[in-house]
C-alpha cells in the first residue's frame, strides 16, 4: 500500500512539473505584403557555339547550336541556363530587427522517368536572400555605361520547390534560420550594365559562394573554352566578359521598378 502511495505522488510530481513547463514557440520571420521593388519582365540572350544570338522571354537560352534551336523552348531545355518569373524586394522583420528580402520566383521541372527524360513535368520554385537593409545601399555606386558588380553580404537564403506561391511564401518563414552574429558564406552578386542612351539595361543576378567562388543562384552556369588544352573551360561570371556571352536585358523605365540605377 505504501509502495503504491508513493508512486502516485511521484506521477503528479511529473505531471505538475510537465504541465507547468512553458511551452515557447520558435520565433518566425515576418515578410511584409507590401512589394518595394518588382522585376517580372525581360529577355534573356546567350551567344551560341556558332557565336549567333539567341533570346527568350525571361530566360537564358540553354547554350545549343544552330540545328538544335528549336529545342530551346522544349522540356527541359526551356529552363534555360536561368530564368524568373519574377524577383521581389519586400521588407522582412525578425525579433525586432528591420531586412530586406529578395525573392526569384522561376521556372522549374523535372521528368517523371529522369533516367529516359520522359513525361516532364513543369513546376514553380523560390529562391529567397535576406540582408540588413544597409547592404542595398551599394546600389548607389552603380554607374552608367560600365558594368557594375555589386556584393551583397547575405544573412541567410531559403530554396524552395515545387510549390504554390502560398506554400512558398509560409515555407520560406518556417525554413530561414538566422546565425548569431555570423552572416551567410553566400554572397548575392548583382551584376547590372545601364546603357542610358540606348535606354537598355543589362543585368544578371546570382550567388558566390565561398573563397572557391562556386556559382549559383542560377540553373547552369555557362563557361567558355579557354585554358591549357582544347577541352579546357573558363568561368566568366564574375567577370565584365559575362556580358559578351550571356544576360538579361530590359529597358530603364522596367528596371527602375525593381532597382534604381540613377
Amino acid at each position: 500500500m505504501r509502495k503504491t502511495f508513493y508512486f502516485l505522488i511521484i506521477i503528479l510530481l511529473i505531471s505538475n512539473l510537465s504541465f507547468g513547463q512553458e511551452r515557447n514557440a520558435k520565433p518566425k520571420p515576418e515578410i511584409s505584403n507590401s512589394i518595394i521593388g518588382q522585376l517580372t519582365s525581360a529577355k534573356g540572350w546567350v551567344l551560341n557555339p556558332e557565336e549567333e544570338w539567341q533570346s527568350l522571354t525571361n530566360t537564358i537560352p540553354a547554350y545549343l547550336s544552330s540545328e538544335f534551336k528549336q529545342l530551346i523552348n522544349y522540356e527541359k531545355y526551356s529552363l534555360g541556363s536561368d530564368n524568373f518569373k519574377s524577383y521581389q524586394l519586400r521588407d522582412l522583420t525578425f525579433k525586432g530587427e528591420e531586412y530586406y528580402i529578395l525573392i526569384k520566383k522561376y521556372k522549374d521541372g523535372f521528368y517523371t522517368y529522369s533516367s529516359i527524360e520522359e513525361d516532364w513535368n513543369n513546376y514553380t520554385s523560390y529562391l529567397a536572400y535576406v540582408f540588413k537593409k544597409s547592404e542595398w545601399e551599394k546600389i548607389s555606386t552603380i554607374e552608367d555605361n560600365k558594368i557594375n558588380l555589386i556584393e551583397i553580404d547575405l544573412e541567410t537564403t531559403v530554396s524552395v520547390q515545387y510549390k504554390s506561391e502560398k506554400e512558398a511564401f509560409s515555407l520560406i518563414k518556417s525554413k530561414m534560420e538566422f546565425k548569431d552574429d555570423q552572416k551567410d558564406d553566400t554572397k548575392l552578386i548583382l551584376h547590372i550594365a545601364p546603357y542610358k542612351e540606348k535606354n537598355i539595361v543589362q543585368f544578371q543576378i546570382y550567388t558566390k559562394y565561398s573563397k572557391y567562388k562556386i556559382i549559383g543562384g542560377i540553373r547552369t552556369e555557362h563557361k567558355i573554352k579557354g585554358g591549357k588544352y582544347s577541352f579546357s573551360t573558363k568561368q566568366i561570371y564574375l567577370t565584365d566578359e559575362l556580358f559578351s556571352h550571356c544576360y538579361f536585358e530590359t529597358d530603364f523605365a522596367n528596371f527602375n521598378k525593381f532597382i534604381k540605377t540613377e
